[in-house]
């Protein structure tokens, strides 16, 4: 058995797992509550790897239940790596991203359950074994979230600002740099998910945090984090020395902003 005949599960830490698990007695699924819980750098790598391998996931959503955030980010995940997504909402205000991203959307757990039955006589494609992008130039930079304008300007690039939610499929083939801006109390679930397609993708994460708090989940996607008053200084700094996602070219940038702001 390998991770593509598992079902990956994904949503709420309720009880909808282990009833789901128990309507299948002959199939496998890969329940994240099971995942290496001591570091947040194995449980980050063991529930997205998981997302991205397994060739089917199954959200659930319970009623008078929101799902996690990192929820968003697998699914971001799950859809870059061509895999099939059941979304399970039970609440009568359907989440709109998952209505969106989901392959099959229901309204009941049965209605999954069943849908997901009747998938397992159906052959599945393989997953997608191309959807990686390889580090390179930086041109285009994806930007979620409010950042400054002079940021922004602060060299010649082609910044994208308004990427849009049904663009998510064409990720991988017009970004190289993804950041992200979350300002205290505010992190939009679509942020989120396309921090999940970007880390499935390989495309590297500028994250940049207002709270002195980070979450350390979102902390695990990401390749570089600016908090705190100064990171939109920082961030600045960064987009003006980086033309390369290379380790050698994006170190030596790294190197002369902790020289500059350590000191």
């Amino acid at each position: 058995m390998t991770k593509k005949d598992l079902t990956y599960l994904a949503g709420s830490y309720h009880d909808w797992r282990d009833r789901v698990i128990a309507s299948f007695p002959d199939h496998n699924f890969s329940d994240p509550k099971n995942h290496r819980q001591s570091a947040i750098a194995k449980l980050v790598e063991d529930d997205m790897a998981e997302a991205m391998l397994c060739r089917r996931m199954f959200v659930g959503f319970p009623k008078g239940k929101s799902l996690g955030t990192m929820t968003y980010a697998e699914i971001g995940a799950s859809r870059i790596a061509g895999n099939y997504i059941i979304g399970v909402d039970e609440n009568e205000t359907k989440e709109p991203t998952l209505k969106f991203i989901a392959n099959a959307h229901f309204s009941s757990f049965e209605e999954g359950v069943e849908h997901l039955r009747n998938l397992q006589n159906t052959p599945q494609a393989d997953i997608q074994e191309n959807f990686k992008k390889p580090l390179g130039m930086v041109h285009d930079v994806l930007v979620l979230g409010e950042v400054p304008k002079q940021v922004m300007d602060s060299k010649e690039k082609c910044y994208i600002k308004n990427f849009q939610f049904a663009d998510i499929s064409h990720l991988t083939k017009s970004i190289d740099l993804v950041v992200v801006n979350f300002e205290r109390g505010v992190r939009p679930k679509e942020h989120i998910l396309f921090m999940g397609a970007a880390y499935s993708a390989d495309i590297p994460i500028i994250l940049c945090e207002a709270s002195p708090i980070i979450y350390p989940p979102l902390a695990g996607l990401s390749r570089r984090i600016f908090s705190g008053p100064e990171r939109m200084d920082i961030l600045k700094d960064y987009l003006e020395g980086i033309t390369s996602n290379d380790i050698n070219s994006e170190a030596k940038v790294m190197y002369d902003l902790f020289k500059k702001y350590h000191s």
